[in-house]
Formats: C-alpha cells, sequence, structure tokens
C-alpha cells in the first residue's frame, strides 16, 4: 500500500498531493464537523483515518486550514465572524469527539512504521 509506505515513496506521494488543490468533498465533510447538529456522530475513522498514514496527514492538513487560516492576499488578518466561525468548528470538533479519536490514533500510532527510515 503506497499510502502507508514510507521512505521514499511515501514523500513522493506526499509532495504529489500538496501540489494538487485541495479535495474539496474530503473539505467539505471535515468543515461539516462544526455543523450545530452535535447529535450526529461523524464517522472519524474516514474522517481521520489511523490505518493510512497519508490520508491521515492530508486530514490533519486541512483541519490545519481550517483554523489557522492562511493571510489574505492583502496580508490582512480574519475578520470577527471568521474568527467566530473558527472558534465555533473547533468547538464542534472536541465536542463531537474529534479530539478523542486523535489522541487514540496517536497512542496507538506504531512507531517503528512512522519513523521508518528507508
Amino acid at each position: 500500500d503506497y499510502a502507508s509506505s514510507g521512505g521514499t515513496v511515501g514523500e513522493q506521494v506526499w509532495k504529489l498531493l500538496e501540489s494538487l488543490p485541495t479535495n474539496e468533498i474530503r473539505h467539505k465533510n471535515i468543515k461539516a464537523l462544526g455543523a450545530d447538529d452535535l447529535a450526529a456522530s461523524p464517522d472519524w475513522a474516514n474522517l481521520l483515518d489511523p490505518n493510512s498514514m497519508l490520508k491521515l496527514l492530508y486530514s490533519l492538513k486541512i483541519i490545519q486550514s481550517i483554523v489557522q487560516p492562511a493571510e489574505g492576499e492583502d496580508g490582512g488578518q480574519q475578520s470577527e465572524q471568521e474568527r467566530e466561525e473558527t472558534r465555533l468548528w473547533s468547538q464542534n470538533f472536541v465536542l463531537r469527539g474529534g479530539l478523542k479519536h486523535m489522541y487514540q490514533v496517536l497512542i496507538q500510532l506504531d512507531s517503528d512504521v512512522v519513523f521508518q527510515d528507508e
């Protein structure tokens, strides 16, 4: 499985992924975690897949873009409304189990696979 392999192949796949536009469906699904419907339980295993390191890192990169958006072209900061949307998304991520899922993924990672040198 190329997506979970380390070393050269994994690095090349990651560079390719970073050069492509963000997968809009994946971005939309992750962004929807900030929805007000806290009763619905997200499919964490799919959104933050612990079985595919590159898929997990890609999803984390999308999350980073949500909680730490890049500055605008004019170098401006987020508006008050955008800061509030980010705060609510982050709060809902925690309330809906995202942080708990990430913690479980991190403690179950096989460090030999993650830090493998080829």
